[in-house]
């Protein structure tokens, strides 16, 4: 059984958690049984503004995620966040279909200064253009040209000392 929130859900865990709660209703209900039960929870999943990958145990009923290494941690979900779109909402269909899932990428995170994150991000480059091989060798021979001058300035001051 889902346990008992005293504080807000994200609104992407509020879906999951809305969900849970009909599959637990069908079930004591007797309208499905405990296998397609625990099939219906395990394949309720939805990220937090994080990226972390939120889940509820069909065992215990807890909050879940998916650590980096993988491995799935009870802990306490957020209480805050932007609501991500669903398939519902983009195919005005259902979205009962477990085949798709969309995530939500805070462009603004991965683009932050100071931190790993979003260091491989190439905002300049447009889709489609790949530098050339002349372009790549002339900036090198351009670098070590300017490494070779400035090591010979030091050398000759050092020299003049």
């Amino acid at each position: 059984m889902l346990q008992v929130m005293d504080r807000p859900l994200h609104p992407n865990l509020a879906r999951i958690a809305a969900a849970y709660d009909d599959v637990m209703t069908d079930f004591r209900a007797g309208r499905i049984p405990p296998a397609e039960a625990r099939r219906r929870v395990l394949t309720l999943i939805a990220r937090d503004d994080n990226g972390l990958e939120w889940s509820i145990d069909p065992d215990t009923g807890g909050w879940q995620y998916r650590n980096q290494f993988g491995e799935m941690t009870s802990a306490n979900p957020p209480a805050y966040g932007v609501a991500g779109f669903t398939p519902a909402d983009l195919g005005g269909g259902r979205g009962d279909d477990p085949r798709v899932r969309l995530y939500e990428v805070d462009q603004d995170a991965l683009r932050s200064a100071g931190q790993l994150r979003g260091s491989t991000s190439i905002t300049e480059n447009t889709v489609g253009h790949r530098p050339s091989v002349r372009g790549v060798r002339r900036s090198a021979l351009i670098g070590l040209i300017v490494l070779l001058v400035g090591a010979l300035l030091v050398v000759t001051l050092l020299g003049a000392l």
